[in-house]
Formats: C-alpha cells, sequence, structure tokens
C-alpha cells in the first residue's frame, strides 16, 4: 500500500505561491526611486532659473552726497536734541535738590519730638522748673494790666484796653493759683465796665471832620467884597450919541443925592485876608474836634462842633447850598454820643502787684 502524503515533484516552469509577493515590493522601490530623482532634477532646475544675489564685498557702496538744506536741517535736529538733553539734565538736577531737601527735612521733622522731649525732661531736670514758670506768667499777666490801663487813660481805646485785660486772665487761669482769685474777680468787673462804654464809630467821625475841613475854602464867605467893581449898565443902550451923552448926564445927577432908610445893621465888606482868617478859623474848629473825638474827650468834642457850627452861620453866605449841608453834617455829629468818663481799671493792676511782690519777699 502506497503512502499517499508524500509531496509530489515540482516541475521546473511552474512557480509557488509567495514568488509573486517579491517581485511587487521590488517593483515598488523602483518607482519611488525614480520619483525621488526626478524630484531632485526639477529642484536643480528652479534653483538654477532664480536670479544670482551678489556677495558681500569689503568695497563700501557709494551713496549719493546730501544736500546743505538736509545738512542744516539735521544740524538743527542735533542741536534741538542737545538743548533738550540739557533741559532733562537741569530738571534731574532740580528734582535731586528738591529730593534731598525734602527727605532732610522729613529726617528733621521726625527728629522735632525726640528733641520736645529732651528738652522738656530737661526743664524738668531743672531746680524750680515750676516756679520759674509761675513767675514769667504772673509777669506776662502783669504786663498785660499795665498795657489796658496806659491804653485807657492815655489813648481812650476801649478795645485794646479790654484785649488786654482777656489776655491778663488767661495767664492767670493757666497759673490756676488759688490766690490769684480775688484778682481774676476784680478783672471780671473791669471788664464788665469796659462792655458798657458806649462806642462809637470814631474813625468814620474823624474822617467826616477831615473831608469838611478840605471842602473850607469852597464855601461862599459871607460879606466877601468883589474882586472889581462895574457900572451897572441898563437893560436898553441909547443908540445915538447924543442919547448916550444925556444918559450919562441924567444917571450922575441921580446919583448925587440918594435918600435910603434901613434898620439893618452895616456889614463892612471882607477882603482876601478876611476871608482866609475866616475860613481858618472854622478849620482850626474842625480839626479840635476831631482831636477830641480821637482822645475820648467828649465835653471838648461837643463845645468844638458847637463853636464851628455858629461860625458857620455868622461868617458864611446861608443861602449857599454847600453850607447848608455843612450845617447838617455837623449838628448830625454832635449829636453822636461820646463816652463820657471811663471805668477805673487800675484795681487788679494794684492787687497783683502786692502778690507778685509778697511771692518774691517769700523766695527770699
Amino acid at each position: 500500500m502506497s503512502d499517499t502524503s508524500a509531496e509530489e515533484p515540482v516541475t521546473p516552469g511552474q512557480e509557488t505561491g509567495p514568488a509573486p509577493k517579491a517581485g511587487r515590493g521590488a517593483l515598488l522601490l523602483a518607482l519611488l526611486a525614480l520619483l525621488v530623482a526626478l524630484a531632485a532634477a526639477g529642484l536643480a532646475a528652479w534653483q538654477a532659473t532664480l536670479p544670482a544675489v551678489p556677495v558681500a564685498q569689503d568695497t563700501p557702496v557709494e551713496r549719493p552726497a546730501a544736500s546743505p538744506a538736509e545738512l542744516d536741517a539735521l544740524r538743527a535736529r542735533l542741536d534741538d536734541a542737545g538743548n533738550a538733553r540739557r533741559r532733562l539734565e537741569e530738571q534731574l538736577s532740580r528734582l535731586d535738590n528738591r529730593t534731598e531737601r525734602e527727605l532732610r527735612a522729613l529726617r528733621e521733622l521726625r527728629e522735632i519730638p525726640e528733641r520736645v522731649e529732651q528738652l522738656e525732661a530737661q526743664v524738668r531736670r531743672l531746680a524750680g522748673g515750676e516756679r520759674s514758670r509761675s513767675a514769667w506768667l504772673l509777669a506776662e499777666a502783669e504786663h498785660y494790666l499795665r498795657i489796658a490801663n496806659v491804653q485807657l487813660g492815655l489813648a481812650s481805646d476801649v478795645p485794646v484796653s479790654q484785649t488786654a485785660l482777656g489776655l491778663a486772665d488767661d495767664a492767670l487761669r493757666e497759673l490756676g493759683d488759688p490766690r490769684l482769685m480775688p484778682v481774676r474777680r476784680l478783672l471780671s468787673s473791669e471788664m464788665a465796665a469796659l462792655e458798657r462804654v458806649p462806642r462809637p464809630d470814631i474813625e468814620g467821625i474823624v474822617l467826616t471832620l477831615g473831608s469838611l475841613a478840605e471842602n473850607l475854602p469852597s464855601l461862599a464867605v459871607q460879606g466877601a467884597a468883589p474882586g472889581q467893581f462895574r457900572q451897572k449898565r441898563t437893560a436898553q443902550e441909547p443908540v445915538t450919541g447924543t442919547e448916550r451923552a444925556l444918559t450919562v448926564v441924567r444917571e450922575a445927577f441921580s446919583g448925587l443925592i440918594q435918600v435910603r432908610r434901613t434898620d439893618e445893621a452895616v456889614t463892612p465888606l471882607l477882603g482876601p485876608a478876611e476871608q482866609a482868617m475866616v475860613v481858618q478859623s472854622l478849620e482850626l474848629e474842625l480839626q479840635i474836634a476831631r482831636m477830641a473825638a480821637l482822645r475820648g474827650d467828649a465835653g471838648m468834642y461837643r463845645r468844638s462842633l458847637d463853636s464851628a457850627i455858629a461860625r458857620l452861620e455868622r461868617d458864611f453866605d446861608p443861602a449857599s447850598g454847600e453850607v447848608g449841608a455843612m450845617r447838617a453834617t455837623l449838628r448830625e455829629l454832635r449829636s453822636v454820643r461820646l463816652p463820657e468818663t471811663l471805668p477805673d481799671i487800675s484795681g487788679s493792676l494794684a492787687l497783683l502787684s502786692e502778690i507778685i511782690a509778697g511771692s518774691e519777699d517769700e523766695a527770699r
């Protein structure tokens, strides 16, 4: 019995199964190589068509020369740039200086509290520091009280005296010494007395009187002689020479004898010197009234204004509008009430001086 599983012999012209697959792979590789070669040839041909780029050389390239206008413009721009740079440098320098000053001031401000503490510590370490402070405040209060008395007694300045009394009271209050309570009680009563003193507008009164004195030369003086005498003309002048001659003769004979009866007193005419004296006398009365108002002398103020009103009515033309306006202004000023008497504020000063003297005796 023969074996059916034995291999059959292969003829030479017959191909097996795997051989065709190996032939197709070689064909693909050949096609790929051909495509690569064609791409390389095309790239070389494309590079050959590009323009040649000149190779950089060491020799410089010649440029066209600039015109004088362009050079001038370039120089101007360079000068502007230099000026701007210098200005910027100056601003930076000023900024640096200012920053340095502010830093220095800031350092000083930071040192102030420490310096104050050191000063206070030194004052506390001084022997009798509190006693020296009390003596200083007492001397300050006494000084203010003296100022108040001088201003009220010599200048009649009530507001300044009140301010000085208030400052003295502040110094005494800061001391807080019970021994000074009587002085402060007197100060309170003296300030209340000054509050009751009438306070007219002294400045306005003085300015008004000065303005009236400046307008005195323009007032019409009563009985002033004219500068020159002129012949009185008739309403209708004669026409012919004969008529003028008859008119002159008629006026001459009619003026020889005149009879006039009157009960009025004859007022003599005043020349320029007499007129100037009348004006100066009225101006003097106004100046006296101004000084009395400044000094607070109510009696002198009223007497001088009364005299000025009387002179104005007697020596100046009452029909003049300027004279009437000045007379009305003087009467209005006469009605202003000035303080008749000023209160006495010397009691607090005397008592404080006694206390200061007693403290000095105790210290000795």
